[in-house]
């Protein structure tokens, strides 16, 4: 989810099951006030964006009863902060799907995942934790932690809260920061 067209956020990556990391997360944010929580699962397909517009890829969310278009760039040569603009669509799934698929041909690819969301200070800052299923073995065995806030400053904080909160119940477990995008994790091919 971006603000202001703008996504900021990190993925750290943790080999350890998702009910553990879910618990760590949630006792790590036991107490702030207004913290929401949601879970479930979505399905992702992922076409390359034309690349002569600075974006990098475009992807349909079929989540529960939620569908929606997304296209992300790298403006800025980073995943840190980059280019997302997010559009919900009434439409079915298939009609989502057989509308990009006039405009970008067949897909490169499908991605489903299941998760863990908690929203603090409305849906613009979030601490999230999923697994997902897709090419090959991608992410085989780990779970991804991402944070993501309005501002970079926040983003980093956040990240030391979820730091701080493992090394205290896993202290030899390591959080390795992910440089690529689920995106370009699982379909390396073009990036």
């Amino acid at each position: 989810m971006g603000y202001r067209n703008r996504e900021k956020e990190k993925k750290l990556l943790v080999a350890l099951d998702m009910p553990s990391v879910r618990s760590v997360l949630k006792q790590m944010l036991h107490g702030v006030p207004g913290v929401i929580h949601r879970k479930g699962e979505s399905m992702d397909t992922y076409w390359h964006a034309p690349t002569e517009y600075g974006m990098q890829m475009v992807r349909v969310r079929d989540r529960d009863t939620f569908r929606q278009l997304t296209i992300k760039g790298k403006d800025k040569g980073t995943n840190l902060d980059r280019v997302e603009l997010d559009l919900d669509t009434p439409s079915s799934h298939s009609r989502a799907l057989r509308f990009m698929r006039l405009i970008l041909g067949p897909p490169i690819g499908t991605i489903s995942k299941r998760y863990h969301v908690w929203e603090m200070d409305g849906e613009f800052e979030t601490v999230s934790c999923y697994r997902v299923q897709g090419p090959g073995n991608v992410l085989k065995g780990l779970t991804v932690i991402e944070v993501e806030a309005m501002d970079i400053p926040r983003v980093l904080e956040l990240e030391q809260m979820v730091r701080a909160a493992f090394a205290k119940m896993h202290p030899l477990l390591e959080l390795k920061e992910s440089e690529e995008s689920l995106y370009e994790i699982a379909f390396p091919a073009r990036n």
